[in-house]
């Protein structure tokens, strides 16, 4: 299936990644405890705009199964990173990167062009491109 987002053109198979998030879990379920991906759970919508969730859908990855979310600190910010594999393709040949937020946050989204396999075993020899995120907070916003 062909999908375009923000002029971008992507070839996915919905389908498939369907049946494979099916089988996953987020890895924040194992970290839900914790103070500041707990903030990003409760907060992942709005992080996520409309558009980008809706994107996604299309796809047929759960948006709530991150393969991989953690964080980190930078001077007087909490960066929060993780990613996703979607089977299929990006059909153009230049960098998608976008970014949007407000006084709080900036969200940096990243659809990287390569082709691999899906980093667990569910996805067995599909080709898959990545689907990265950052999140930048003052520390106050996020502990505040």
């Amino acid at each position: 299936m062909k999908i375009t987002y923000r002029d971008t053109d992507f070839e996915v198979d919905p389908e498939i990644n369907k049946s494979i998030y099916g089988l996953l879990k987020s890895d924040a379920d194992d970290q839900k405890h914790d103070g500041i991906i707990g903030f990003y759970l409760s907060n992942r919508s709005k992080f996520f705009s409309n558009e980008l969730v809706d994107f996604l859908n299309t796809t047929g990855i759960d948006w709530t199964k991150d393969n991989e979310v953690f964080y980190y600190n930078v001077d007087d910010q909490i960066i929060i990173e993780g990613w996703y594999d979607i089977v299929g393709k990006v059909l153009n040949n230049k960098i998608v990167s976008l970014y949007w937020g407000d006084d709080l946050y900036t969200t940096n989204v990243f659809f990287g062009n390569d082709l691999r396999h899906g980093i667990y075993s569910v996805f067995g020899d599909h080709d898959t491109f990545r689907f990265d995120f950052s999140i930048v907070f003052k520390k106050g916003a996020v502990l505040g």
